[in-house]
């Protein structure tokens, strides 16, 4: 079903699972933790249905992302397929019923079938008492498990290893931002932090094609992204990590595509939102007189 869905769509629901494994939760989890019920995810996820607006913000503030870029595909989507049932008329409505007024054998009838439907509705009330039990029990082993699981890399062992792969934008390893810029053209930029893999990177969104970023430490240590196609436009871009410094250490460099170099791959036709890769060995940072176009930043001290 998923392959006669506007590619708009696909997008959208790709970013939508992503958050999800960002967040750390399971489909159950994350039905509890949101207005959604845990059908509903699954029809959002495989892109069959269009969520909400506002069931993005509630999945975003849990995975601690910004809701700006998954909004944008939302907007798309919305425009090229519409909501699922859009078309459709107003459903009628219900007629008021009509007939003579009940009788006084009518009403013992009634009477009779409430005691006899009472402790079937008890049975019923116990029986959903016991499967809220266990989905709140699974909720609480996932959150266990996730507690119990440790960072794929921890400070200097990060260097130049992503950060989602690793597990640090998991909730557990307290992944924070630590600032956050708007800069030329509207693109959004940010220094990420996370305390569990005592690790930094750089991210943007809503740049162009040929954009770069990079996360430079007090060392000198350079890591960098570029946005390479229109499907990691769409979307976040972040750089590999640099390990071992604090939170307040990093300093992010932002250059638009004139100013950068060309992008490598620029067009290249992809299956949905990724990582852009770093090339190997990460470059030193270039000369003054390359980055003049170069817009950079820090957190405050």
């Amino acid at each position: 079903m998923t392959s006669r869905l506007p590619p708009e769509r696909l997008d959208l629901s790709r970013e939508l699972d992503a958050l999800r494994q960002r967040s750390g939760l399971s489909l159950t989890a994350l039905a509890h933790s949101t207005s959604a019920s845990r059908s509903s995810w699954h029809r959002y996820l495989r892109g069959v249905k269009i969520p909400p607006r506002d069931l993005v913000r509630e999945l975003c503030a849990l995975a601690q992302e910004s809701p700006e870029p998954v909004l944008d595909l939302h907007e798309r989507a919305e425009t090229a397929g519409g909501r699922s049932g859009a078309a459709g008329g107003r459903p009628e409505p219900h007629e008021a019923a009509s007939g003579p007024a009940p009788t006084r054998r009518s009403l013992r009838g009634l009477s009779a079938l409430r005691r006899w439907w009472r402790p079937i509705a008890a049975g019923v009330l116990l029986g959903t008492a016991v499967a809220v039990g266990v989905t709140v029990a699974e909720r609480v082993l996932d959150k266990a498990q996730q507690a119990a699981s440790p960072p794929g890399c921890r400070s200097a062992g990060c260097t130049g290893k992503d950060p989602e792969s690793q597990g640090c934008t998991h909730v557990e390893h307290e992944p924070v931002t630590v600032v956050e810029r708007t800069l030329s053209g509207g693109a959004r930029m940010d220094i990420r932090h996370s305390k569990g893999c005592a690790a930094s990177w750089a991210r943007v969104w809503l740049a162009e094609v040929g954009t770069r970023i990079e996360i430079v430490s007090p060392e000198g240590d350079v890591q960098e992204a570029t946005i390479r196609d229109r499907y990691d436009a769409q979307g976040y871009v972040y750089t590999p990590m640099i390990g071992g410094m604090s939170e307040q250490d990093a300093e992010a460099c932002y250059f638009a595509p004139s100013g950068g170099r060309p992008p490598e791959g620029a067009g290249t036709e992809n299956p949905g939102p990724r990582p852009a890769t770093t090339p190997a060995p990460a470059e030193p940072v270039a000369a003054a007189d390359d980055r003049d176009d170069a817009q950079c930043f820090a957190a405050p001290r």
